[in-house]
């Protein structure tokens, strides 16, 4: 006798869209137009590209965006792509905790400089590569410029066990802490 509750079970499934519940991320830079985000196609990291999309993703998992801004002549960007972002250890930490967003700053300028501004009030220095944490209504948490892997690795733990353990109140911390001109999350060009 076949079992109702695998049925239903059967069922619902079926009526998910084919992106819902736990499908991995993977990185979609392979090919890109852009030389620097190409660059970016092989990190075992699942790097997305910066669109509605992505952002819709972030709702639904209830994830942060970890943003990361950079152009393809920044020194550093290279480092930390050489010694964080091919590093499987924090590739798993990202995929996992994040949904994470490669940006070249070339093609999303307004991005750029609402997340540099975002990073010299809150750190008191911007620059590249620019590692911002977004909530998913698109209000900047935390960033982070070049960091060496060890501690980079440590600011991914902190953050998302803040995330998992607070997420209401970090969201209200991210809303309080924008200035007054941002009081929509468009302000921080969230929509792509």
């Amino acid at each position: 006798m076949f079992d109702r509750g695998l049925a239903l079970i059967l069922l619902l499934g079926a009526l998910l869209p084919a992106d819902a519940g736990a499908q991995s991320l993977a990185n979609r830079l392979a090919g890109h137009p852009s030389p620097y985000l190409a660059l970016h196609g092989d990190d075992p990291v699942a790097w997305q590209e910066w669109s509605q999309a992505t952002i819709e993703r972030a709702r639904r998992e209830n994830k942060l965006l970890f943003v990361s801004i950079g152009y393809f002549a920044c020194h550093w960007c290279h480092v930390m792509q050489r010694e964080s972002y091919r590093q499987q250890g924090i590739a798993v930490q990202l995929n996992r905790d994040f949904i994470p967003v490669k940006v070249d700053r070339e093609l999303h300028g307004g991005l750029d400089e609402a997340l540099q501004a975002f990073s010299s009030r809150l750190i008191g220095i911007a620059g590249w590569p620019l590692n911002a944490f977004v909530t998913p209504e698109g209000y900047p948490v935390f960033v982070v410029l070049y960091t060496p892997p060890q501690a980079f690795s440590g600011v991914l733990a902190q953050i998302a066990a803040r995330w998992t353990n607070e997420p209401d109140t970090i969201r209200t911390l991210a809303r309080q802490a924008a200035p007054a001109s941002a009081a929509a999350p468009q302000s921080v060009p969230i929509t792509p």
